[in-house]
């Protein structure tokens, strides 16, 4: 079914957030998460180079000299131990921002599979797959992530802009509307309730 024009306009709204949402988890509510250690404590900090700043974001053709250089070392420690999360995380990311997609989303994949009770894990699988416009596996794998966290509401709130973006608006609204019920102090709330009035009103998004 060809996707109306206001479901676009909503579609491309909801990707502005889901950045914001899709990495709020905090790895202290889930006892399932990746190893705390001196290799994983590091795995949410980015390296603060030129690629990281924006120059190799998703998007992006100007990549450095050194965004090939890292990736290369990165490789290298990744394939003495494919078991590094931490090592595969950050491989992953660097493949993204160099347009390597199908490397990435097949690291990505394993993770998935060896952390598949970590919310972490299983949340960038989707935005990642989200990004890539492959929505179905990114619905996959938020269901994976509520089915391995039911309390953490930004799966909810996420599933949500898959659905938009595939063009169901009802399971969108359905989905927020649960959320706001279930989790009524979330943070994701305040966006769920503007999200729901775009829905309903769809002229807002007509030019």
């Amino acid at each position: 079914m060809k996707v109306k024009p206001v479901y676009i306009y909503v579609a491309l709204f909801f990707i502005a957030l889901v950045s914001i949402i899709i990495f709020s988890y905090s790895t202290t509510s889930n006892e399932n998460e990746m190893p705390k250690d001196e290799f994983h404590g590091n795995v949410d900090n980015m390296p603060n180079d030129d690629i990281h700043r924006g120059k190799g974001s998703m998007g992006s053709s100007d990549l450095k000299p050194e965004y090939f250089k890292t990736l290369d070392s990165l490789k290298i420690v990744y394939n003495k131990n494919p078991k590094d999360s931490a090592a595969a995380l950050m491989l992953a990311r660097y493949q993204i921002a160099g347009h390597k997609n199908a490397e990435a989303l097949a690291i990505y994949d394993k993770l998935a599979k060896d952390y598949h009770k970590s919310v972490k894990v299983l949340q960038e699988a989707a935005y990642m797959y989200f990004q890539t416009g492959k929505y179905d596996i990114a619905e996959n794998y938020v269901r994976l992530a509520i089915k391995a966290d039911p309390k953490f509401a930004s799966s909810y709130f996420n599933l949500g802009i898959i659905y938009v973006s595939k063009g169901d608006s009802l399971k969108a609204k359905q989905t927020w509307e649960k959320m706001i019920t279930d989790f009524p102090n979330a943070p994701e709330v305040k966006i769920a309730r503007t999200a729901l009035e775009d829905l309903k009103n769809p002229k807002k998004g007509e030019k």
